[in-house]
């Protein structure tokens, strides 16, 4: 048993053999390093209070290749070491098996290092610029530390992926020098065919010997020996569930076997840069759609001035000749005068809007009514209905709809309500599936059956421009006041 102890001395673990009283036989080096074990000493003098009262029993009578987990033995500095637990039976002495955290302890430490590292990546400022370079620089200098590798470049695909591109990488000399030598240089599929078909596989390269292992064959003369690479981690980089690229991460000097936490690490970084270059791409799309708006927003001022000016030109025009005109002609030019001021006021009511994609129709409306009795203040009042829900147009609809309105409220002031006492109209609009439907209806003086064939009042041929606009349909009923009911879609016409 003696030379069994002495071998298993090289063993990390802590091993103790015990007799049927439970009184310590033997100890291995790390026991006793460990745990400051004494020989003829009791089992219990090893666990932590805790657990004593409980597993001293278990211990001695459990079987032979009994297991147990989450056990607390008593270090030298008397404080909590959690461990599992093995028992095998030798002769008349039990031998107990202690996996401890010492190596765990290392494992653990490692893990944390590895943690703050990815937590101080997060919080870096160079990862919120533009930078790319400065960014990937920044990642390779963490993972530089984390995965103990000095040298470290960054590849990424052309869009055929006929060749992948060092578009950043460092190299870490023995006093801590950075040489950037790889950035720029290329490898490509038709000089390289297996090493480029096993990175565009999307799978993680792991080759522990680079000299010797048939995957990095074909890199041994013109990579690997030049640089002196011994070992190699490719962990591929994907971003909206494509592969763009790969991190590799290269061993020098002798060969490294890589651990699956280091895998593990080494596609976090690989996924950190790859939310990185995704952040990069929603920057810029957001700069993009915020020059669009910009440039909405400028043309739709160009618009409005536009549309003031053109008919500020109109107006006088208009205003010119009505001063020129035999007053004969003169009420029909300041007909003509009122119409392309209310015209005016509808244009600018609609484009002062602040969402063009979605007017809200119903409060809209108000503004309408309130500009036609603001042009027909010196008329009789009426009494004016609106039943209109929530509705949100598109400006392409919401402005026709409102000049409608306008034209057809402004001509019940001047023709339907003439000699009309408690006269009133009533505005309704619904939305029916794919289309909608107002109705404009009120109680005074039916329009002509002339004016209706001949359509030879400005306010119907106006309207019908208007419904023409919409893309819609129109109907006037007559007789006991005017009902003028217009269908038209829901979806946005389009004018070539």
């Amino acid at each position: 048993m003696k030379l069994t102890l002495e071998m298993l001395d090289q063993v990390s673990d802590i091993i103790v053999s015990i007799d049927d009283n439970g009184l310590i036989i033997h100890a291995n080096q790390a026991a006793v390093e460990k745990l400051a074990v004494k020989t003829n000493h009791h089992l219990s003098s090893i666990l932590h209070k805790n657990n004593v009262d409980n597993l001293i029993s278990q211990f001695l009578q459990s079987p032979p290749n009994s297991s147990f987990d989450n056990i607390c033995l008593l270090d030298a500095n008397n404080d909590a070491l959690p461990a599992t637990l093995k028992i095998f039976q030798n002769d008349s002495e039990k031998v107990f098996f202690f996996s401890v955290a010492i190596q765990q302890d290392s494992f653990s430490s490692s893990i944390a290092e590895k943690v703050k590292l990815i937590e101080a990546l997060s919080k870096s400022s160079k990862l919120r610029t533009d930078i790319v370079e400065d960014a990937f620089i920044e990642i390779m200098r963490k993972a530089h530390i984390a995965l103990d590798v000095n040298r470290l470049s960054i590849w990424m695909f052309d869009n055929d992926k006929t060749y992948v591109e060092c578009v950043a990488s460092l190299q870490v000399d023995k006093v801590n020098n950075e040489i950037n030598q790889m950035l720029g240089q290329r490898i490509y599929k038709e000089e390289f065919p297996q090493y480029f078909a096993m990175l565009c596989r999307d799978d993680v390269i792991v080759t522990d010997d680079v000299l010797h292992e048939p995957q990095t064959a074909e890199l041994v003369n013109s990579y690997l020996l030049p640089y002196h690479i011994s070992s190699m981690l490719d962990v591929p980089i994907r971003s909206n569930s494509l592969m763009i690229g790969a991190i590799c991460f290269e061993h020098t000097g002798t060969m490294r076997k890589w651990s699956v936490y280091e895998v593990k690490f080494g596609l976090l970084i690989a996924q950190l840069i790859a939310l990185y270059l995704e952040s990069q791409e929603r920057n810029k799309a957001l700069m993009h759609l915020s020059q669009l708006l910009e440039d909405k927003k400028n043309l739709m001022n160009e618009i409005k001035y536009r549309t003031k000016s053109n008919n500020a030109i109109v107006n006088a025009i208009v205003s010119y000749y009505l001063n020129k005109t035999d007053i004969s002609q003169a009420p029909n030019l300041l007909h003509l005068k009122s119409h392309i001021l209310g015209i005016s006021g509808v244009h600018e009511i609609i484009l002062e809007s602040y969402d063009y994609e979605s007017i809200r129709f119903n409060k809209v409306i108000y503004r309408i009514i309130g500009l036609v009795e603001s042009m027909n203040s010196s008329k009789s009042k009426i009494d004016i209905n609106i039943a209109i829900n929530d509705i949100a147009i598109h400006v392409s609809k919401a402005l026709p709809l409102s000049l409608i309105i306008y034209e057809i409220t402004n001509h019940a002031y001047h023709h339907s309500f003439q000699h009309v006492s408690n006269a009133s109209l009533t505005i309704t609009m619904q939305s029916f599936d794919d289309q909608y439907q107002v109705v404009v209806k009120d109680n005074g003086n039916s329009i002509t059956e002339d004016s209706l064939n001949n359509r030879d009042l400005l306010c119907l041929k106006l309207v019908e421009i208007f419904v023409q606009e919409l893309g819609g349909s129109l109907q006037i009923e007559s007789g006991q006041g005017n009902k003028f009911t217009i269908l038209f879609p829901v979806a946005i016409t389009v004018h070539v």
